[in-house]
This record gives structure tokens, C-alpha cells and sequence, in this order.
């Protein structure tokens, strides 16, 4: 009796270890989900995010496929005003002002990796930073103020995660310390943040923005071709305090059975 009381809970204890594992590797600790784009799907809003021109933030990690030119993050018609990142048919990360110009950096995306852009304009004078390194951009004339109608806002020819607008221009230290961590009320400029689509929806036509600036999955409302897809993300953010308590919490109850069955093995060799 006392053997195969053993027995089960060794069994027990093997689960219980396969289950904390399992919840420990399974699933990156980095956010729910993401969206992949292929040519002409998109994401929409039929009002610009910020009509703001100057002093200003876009940022979004993203990973390419290799599709070539389009544009990644778009505040405005890509024809006429706004701006936004974007990427020509040499691979190269640019910056597009709609109806002004069009200046490309010597950076170009990396094929199947995930990257961090951010797209800051600060007195004037437009910079981009590639994972928190930065590539000054030529300067250009005061973009035209973005208005409708609108060209998609997410349009890019690959995976696209934590995307974020400031009315301010982050620093270069703020944006290489906070790149690759999700954004929260720690961020030195959470009061400038006007949308944040942290893209965990994982489903459905929206992405949501916790203020009325969500954008639309598709060129409508309804389930179509246009529509991204949901995927689970793999964007290499840095875990939340919330994430690093689960993960304690696995590591604590895989050594809870562990030493169970140790226990338990002991005094069985003993009787």
C-alpha cells in the first residue's frame, strides 16, 4: 500500500512538473499576440491619430518578410500630408511626408527578425532610431498637417507589435531603456502617450487603443481579405512585474514537487 501510495505521487509530482514547464515555455512572456500583414491588408482609421506636426514619437517593433516597398506606420494620406516609417525597394527604413518628401536612411530592415523603429521629430529636425540606435534623416520642410482620408495606418508586409504615438519627442536614452519593455504609468513620458495598440487583442476587427483612437482591421467593418492576421507574438520585450511573478510561481511549484518526491522517495527506501 505504502508503494503504490508512493507511485501515485511521484506520478503527481511528475505532472505538476510537466504542467510548470509547460506554462513556462510554452508561451513567451512578452505579450499575447501580434498581427502579420501580406500585401493589401491593413489596418484603418478615418481620422489621423494626432494632427500634430512637430515634437512628436512613432514607434513599433516589426518584423519583415521580405516583401518590399510599403509603408509600416502611416498618421495621414502617404499623397498629400502626415507622415510616417516606411521602407523602399532597397530595404532601406525611411521617413515619408505626404506631398513633401521622402528622405531614406542606409539602414535597412533585417529579414525575419524582429526590430525596433522609432520615428521622432524634435525642433524640427526629423531622427530614426533601429533598435534604440539612431540614423539622422535628412531634414525636410514642415510636413502638412495629416488629415482625411486616410491611407492605412498599419500597412507593412510582415509582423507588427507595440506600436505607440507620443506628442513629445522622446529622448535617445528613453527609447533605448524603454524599448523593450510594454509600456506602462513607469514610462518617463506616459502623460504624452495618445495611443498605445499593444495588438493583444488576438482577435476580432479592432485594435484597441484604451482611448477612441482604435484602429479597424480591414478596409471595413466586417471580416474580409484586407483583414491582418492574428498570431501569437514573439516580440523579445522584457517581462512585467505581473509576468515575473508567474514565472516565480512555476519555478516555485516545480520545486515544491520536486522535493516532495524526494522526500517521499527517502522515507520509502527507509521503511
Amino acid at each position: 500500500m505504502r508503494v503504490s501510495s508512493f507511485f501515485s505521487k511521484v506520478l503527481f509530482g511528475l505532472m505538476l512538473g510537466f504542467v510548470s514547464v509547460t506554462s513556462l515555455f510554452a508561451a513567451p512572456p512578452t505579450g499575447n499576440s501580434a498581427l502579420q500583414f501580406t500585401a493589401g491588408q491593413v489596418c484603418t482609421r478615418t481620422t489621423p491619430i494626432s494632427t500634430i506636426t512637430d515634437n512628436l514619437t512613432m514607434q513599433c517593433w516589426v518584423k519583415w518578410n521580405g516583401g518590399g516597398v510599403g509603408t509600416i506606420f502611416y498618421n495621414g494620406n502617404g499623397s498629400f500630408n502626415g507622415y510616417g516609417l516606411c521602407v523602399n525597394g532597397s530595404n532601406q527604413i525611411g521617413l515619408l511626408c505626404g506631398g513633401v518628401t521622402n528622405p531614406f536612411s542606409t539602414t535597412t530592415l533585417a529579414l525575419n527578425t524582429w526590430q525596433h523603429l522609432a520615428l521622432v521629430r524634435n525642433a524640427g529636425t526629423w531622427s530614426l532610431y533601429v533598435n534604440g540606435v539612431v540614423t539622422t534623416l535628412a531634414s525636410v520642410s514642415n510636413p502638412n498637417v495629416p488629415a482625411a482620408p486616410l491611407d492605412a495606418v498599419l500597412s507593412f508586409n510582415g509582423l507588427i507589435d507595440e506600436v505607440s504615438f507620443f506628442n513629445t519627442a522622446l529622448s535617445p536614452a528613453n527609447i533605448l531603456a524603454y524599448k523593450d519593455v510594454p509600456i506602462s504609468a513607469g514610462h518617463p513620458n506616459f502623460g504624452n502617450l495618445v495611443a498605445y495598440y499593444q495588438l493583444n487583442e488576438g482577435t476580432g476587427q479592432t485594435a484597441g487603443s484604451g482611448t477612441s483612437l482604435d484602429l479597424q482591421l480591414g478596409l471595413t467593418a466586417g471580416a474580409e481579405a484586407s483583414d491582418p492576421t492574428w498570431v501569437v507574438s514573439d516580440v523579445p520585450l522584457v517581462p512585467t512585474i505581473g509576468e515575473w511573478g508567474m514565472i516565480a510561481l512555476t519555478a516555485i511549484l516545480l520545486y515544491a514537487g520536486y522535493h516532495y518526491i524526494s522526500r517521499r522517495k527517502t522515507a520509502v527506501t527507509v521503511a
